[in-house]
């Protein structure tokens, strides 16, 4: 718990996310982001400049300790998280790590019980969890009713992105847990994990398309369906099922309601200088949970609970492949 004390707050990692999560995190009472950190050090130094924060640096170690540092972001490379979130967790910082802070479920649930161990509260940077349309959807199925079920669409053009060369290829060949996660978690979010998963696939290089049926309690069935390089940038779709009525979500930031034949538009998630609302708000859960001493609370996702969504995709695609 910090309670009466300023979170000093260190930014991992300088690159779109890392510039993302300044922006983020500055101006939040009683933080102040004391330290950024780079590879090179050059990035880290120029985004300290514009930002006036005032160390960077290649050490985080060193700018901690010089800063008296109690937390940190950790927006790095894809495949270098997880072992800086153990060096960051031993060393007794709070921290927010991008998603995937693993590929590997298992590692996930060490890295959360090694956190809870040290007292450090922990978070996955899975943002989405906090888009005021997701979360009014979810309210809005459960004012009228139980939520009956989900259909996810998850269209994502590999091979465009790829053809981009933002990331190593092997980010590229996991991308299901790279990127699309951001949308596979809602499930987890909102059903929990599955009894059944039930899955259909065609795999080829990155020309992957499979779908998916996942049985829950109660006969609630979630639909996942993910053509990848069926053509175009195609957005993410996420379609609620309640007790007679519907929330459709497409893209996650827009979305409308349908019921008793009507139609009625939910409001949008608004854009704030450099940062979606699913970050601020992302941020200022991060810095309660870390006031309180209360851990990661809903909508947030702790190193545990990600597992379980890692987890998830992992089987969803197993199935997939093996039927």
């Amino acid at each position: 718990m910090i309670f009466g004390q300023t979170i000093k707050l260190i930014i991992i990692g300088a690159g779109k996310m890392g510039r993302s999560h300044v922006a983020a995190f500055s101006g939040i009472p009683g933080l102040e982001i004391v330290g950024i950190v780079s590879k090179g050090g050059n990035s880290a130094e120029s985004l300290s400049q514009e930002f006036g924060i005032p160390y960077s640096g290649t050490d985080w170690r060193a700018i901690a300790r010089k800063t008296g540092a109690n937390a940190c972001v950790v927006a790095v490379a894809h495949l270098e998280s997880e072992s800086l979130c153990k060096e960051i967790i031993e060393f007794g910082l709070h921290i927010l790590a991008e998603k995937p802070v693993s590929v590997n479920p298992e590692s996930l649930m060490v890295l959360g019980e090694l956190a809870d161990n040290k007292g450090v509260v922990n978070m996955a940077g899975v943002n989405r969890r906090f888009y005021s349309t997701i979360i009014q959807a979810l309210d809005t199925i459960r004012f009228y009713g139980d939520l009956k079920g989900l259909t996810v669409i998850a269209p994502d053009p590999v091979r465009d992105y790829m053809a981009m060369g933002t990331y190593s290829s092997e980010v590229y060949q996991q991308w299901a847990v790279m990127n699309t996660l951001h949308i596979f978690d809602t499930i987890n979010l909102t059903l929990g994990y599955p009894t059944e998963i039930i899955g259909r696939g065609r795999f080829d290089d990155l020309e992957n398309s499979w779908s998916c049926i996942l049985s829950y309690p109660d006969d609630i069935l979630c639909t996942v369906i993910s053509n990848n390089n069926s053509g175009g940038m195609q957005d993410w779709q996420l379609i609620f099922h309640g007790e007679g009525m519907s929330v459709q979500l497409g893209p996650l930031e827009k979305g409308f309601l349908r019921i008793n034949g009507e139609t009625l538009p939910l409001p949008n998630v608004e854009v704030k200088g450099k940062f979606k609302a699913g970050l601020r708000e992302q941020a200022l859960a991060f810095t309660e949970a870390m006031r309180n001493g209360s851990g990661a609370y809903y909508p947030a996702s702790d190193f545990r609970d990600h597992a379980q969504t890692i987890r998830l995709v992992d089987q969803m695609i197993h199935s997939a492949k093996n039927n």
